[in-house]
């Protein structure tokens, strides 16, 4: 019972910490994006650049960052599960400093239970 409750407990606070960062993350995303294909007609050295950057962050003409949510409910619970049973694995992890604070209390506290 304790651990269920750790377990939705932790998938909130995650998905609140990081969801606010990832918002802040994909709008600015989406304006790079915007910006760029405003400028396409007169592509030189620093577009070439741009748009490489663009393609490393995950965005492309055809995907919108906006669709895209990584602290999500389902992902933010199978983080926290991963956390407290220490397998550890997956690719989402915290990158907000107040996420991964919490995410060393949150493994110092739910491990054990």
């Amino acid at each position: 019972s304790s651990g269920i409750n750790a377990e939705y407990g932790g998938t909130f606070v995650f998905m609140h910490l990081e969801g606010r960062a990832e918002d802040i993350l994909l709008d600015d995303l989406k304006h790079q994006r915007e910006h760029f294909l405003e400028h396409t007609e007169s592509m030189n050295e620093t577009h070439i650049q741009q748009l490489t950057d663009l393609i490393k962050s995950g965005c492309s003409k055809d995907h919108d960052v906006s669709e895209a949510e990584a602290w999500g409910f389902w992902n933010s619970f199978a983080f926290s599960f991963t956390v407290i049973s220490t397998i550890g694995y997956g690719v989402v992890a915290p990158h907000d400093i107040h996420g991964r604070l919490f995410c060393v209390v949150y493994a110092l506290l739910g491990i054990p239970l």
